[in-house]
């Protein structure tokens, strides 16, 4: 039976070159396959990213800091009292706001500690500046009892925004993993109970 097989045969010689021509194409299709993936994820990245500082943006827009300096601590009027006192509410507000956003894990690892970083330099800026333009880096206040309130907020808000940074930084990098798997877990639990609810239904009809 191997002696009837005719060695000369176009279709027995063509086939080392077939096998060439598919392993080309499922190597050339592999490729494909990998960089449309990491493009992808590359793109959800992006995405997370603009859409986590724009919501920052859209809730925190930048801080009014009062930019004239007093002279003297008696020059300060009661407007002047008035922002200072609402300027430091608003970055207590958002340095919590950013604590709680760290700690409900909504977001990656990678794209938060990104953001975080960026807007915690913006932030000390910010506090810096109002510090200097509300005279609340003064070593006594005597006479002037509200502007010492003011500069003691402001010295405590230096430190809860410094163990912030450091809590947020170790949490968000010590729990990635588990905190990721729960929001997976969360996210493929409810598909399923969709569905469930689905068929459930369809049986019913």
């Amino acid at each position: 039976m191997l002696a009837s097989l005719d060695v000369d045969d176009p279709r027995l010689k063509d086939q080392p070159g077939r096998h060439r021509r598919a392993w080309t194409f499922l190597r050339m299709f592999r490729w494909t396959v990998y960089t449309t993936f990491m493009a992808l994820m590359l793109f959800m990245g992006v995405c997370i990213s603009v859409g986590i500082l724009a919501n920052i943006t859209e809730q925190y827009p930048e801080l009014e800091v009062p930019d004239a300096r007093p002279e003297s601590l008696g020059d300060i009027s009661a407007l002047q009292l008035k922002d200072c006192r609402e300027a430091l509410l608003r970055m207590r507000q958002e340095d919590l706001h950013q604590t709680r956003a760290a700690l409900t894990g909504e977001f990656g690892r990678d794209a938060f500690l990104r953001q975080y970083r960026t807007w915690s330099r913006d932030w000390r800026k910010q506090f810096e500046k109002l510090g200097v333009s509300c005279r609340l880096t003064e070593y006594r206040y005597d006479g002037h009892p509200t502007l010492g309130s003011l500069a003691q907020i402001y010295r405590r808000l230096d430190a809860i925004h410094k163990n912030h940074e450091r809590l947020v930084k170790r949490y968000v990098t010590e729990n990635a993993r588990p905190l990721r798997e729960v929001r997976e877990l969360f996210e493929r639990t409810g598909r399923r109970i969709d569905l469930s609810g689905d068929q459930a239904g369809s049986a019913e009809h």
